[in-house]
C-alpha cells in the first residue's frame, strides 16, 4: 500500500512464517500475554499506539502482530495493519534475513501521512508506535522513557473518528538490555549509511556476525490494552472549535499529554509486571 494501489500483504505467506517459524519461538521464548484485550473493538477505524522496545530488532511489535491475529482467528480481513517507519525497508542491509518486502508481505504498510488516512478512512484496525524510530533506538539506558510522540494520530484519530486505545508493552526493553545508543553516533550513520540508528556494541559486532541483530533474551513480554482516549474531546480542550480541523499547537498539546499519560500508566505497569522480566519458572517450564 505504498501507493494507492499496491499491497504485497501475503495472508498465507505470513501464516506459514508464523506457524512454522515464528510461533514456536515466540510462544514458547516470550510467553507473551495480552492483558485487557476485551477492550479492543472488532472493527475500525481504531488506533492502538503502543510504546516500542527492543532496542534493536523489533521483536515486541512482532509478537505483538502475531498475538492479535491469532486472537481474531487468523481471518484475513480481521488482520491489524501495523505502519512502519520506511528507513527499516530503505536499504537490503535493513531488510530482516534479507526477504524482501519482508514487512509489507507481513501486512505492515509505510508509515506515510496519506496511507495512514487511507487505512483509517476503510474502518481497518491500525497499530502504531507514536514513538516511531527513537522509540526502539533509544537505548537500555532510556528504557521505560517515552520518546516525543508524534502529533499525526492526533490529527487522523480526530478526522476519521477512529477510536485510540494505548498499548503499554511491559519487558520489551529486557529483550536486548545490553544496547545503547548515543546521539553524534546515529546522526553520523544516518547520513552516511541512512540507518536511523547505531545499537553499540551490537551494530559493531553484526559488522562481522550478522546473526547479531536477531540476538535476543528470552523476556516475557507483557502487553496492556488501555482505556480508549478521546481525542477529539483533548482537542476541544485545547480550544480546537473543529477538531478535525485543528492546529499545529493543540495538536502538539494532545499528544504530550497522551505522552504523559502513557507515561505514567507504563510506570505503574511495569511495578506490577515488569519485577522478573525473565521469570526462570515459567521459561523452564
Amino acid at each position: 500500500m505504498t501507493t494507492a494501489t499496491r499491497d504485497p500483504f501475503d495472508p498465507a505467506w505470513l501464516r506459514s512464517l508464523i506457524d512454522e517459524v515464528f510461533d514456536p519461538i515466540g510462544r514458547l521464548y516470550f510467553r507473551p500475554r495480552l492483558v485487557g484485550a476485551r477492550r479492543i473493538p472488532p472493527r475500525g477505524p481504531l488506533i492502538l499506539a503502543a510504546n516500542h522496545s527492543g532496542n534493536a530488532f523489533p521483536y515486541d511489535a512482532m509478537v505483538l502482530d502475531a498475538l492479535l491475529w491469532r486472537r481474531d482467528g487468523f481471518r484475513e480481513e480481521a488482520k491489524f495493519r501495523s505502519v512502519f517507519e520506511k528507513e527499516l525497508a530503505l536499504t537490503w542491509w535493513m531488510r530482516p534475513f534479507g526477504i524482501d518486502d519482508f514487512w509489507r508481505r507481513g501486512g505492515g504498510v509505510d508509515l506515510t501521512f496519506d496511507n495512514f488516512d487511507r487505512l483509517l478512512e476503510r474502518g481497518e484496525r491500525v497499530v502504531y508506535y507514536p514513538e516511531g524510530v527513537p522509540g526502539i533506538g533509544k537505548g537500555f539506558a532510556r528504557r521505560y522513557r517515552l520518546q516525543r510522540f508524534s502529533t499525526s494520530f492526533v490529527a487522523l484519530a480526530a478526522r476519521r473518528r477512529a477510536t485510540v486505545l494505548p498499548v503499554h508493552v511491559v519487558n520489551g526493553e529486557w529483550v536486548v538490555p545490553f544496547n545503547y545508543t548515543f546521539g553524534v553516533v546515529d546522526r553520523f550513520v544516518q547520513r552516511a549509511f541512512r540507518v536511523p540508528f547505531l545499537p553499540l556494541p551490537a551494530g559493531l559486532v553484526a559488522a562481522t556476525f550478522p546473526w547479531m541483530w536477531y540476538l535476543t533474551l528470552p523476556a516475557r513480554l507483557v502487553y496492556v490494552v488501555g482505556d480508549a482516549i478521546d481525542v477529539a474531546g483533548m482537542l476541544r480542550e485545547q480550544g480546537a472549535g473543529d477538531p478535525e480541523r485543528a492546529d499545529r499547537p493543540a495538536l502538539r498539546a494532545v499528544a504530550d499529554r497522551i505522552r504523559a499519560t502513557m507515561q505514567r500508566d507504563l510506570d505503574r505497569l511495569v511495578e506490577r509486571w515488569g519485577r522478573r522480566p525473565y521469570h526462570a519458572r515459567s521459561l523452564l517450564r
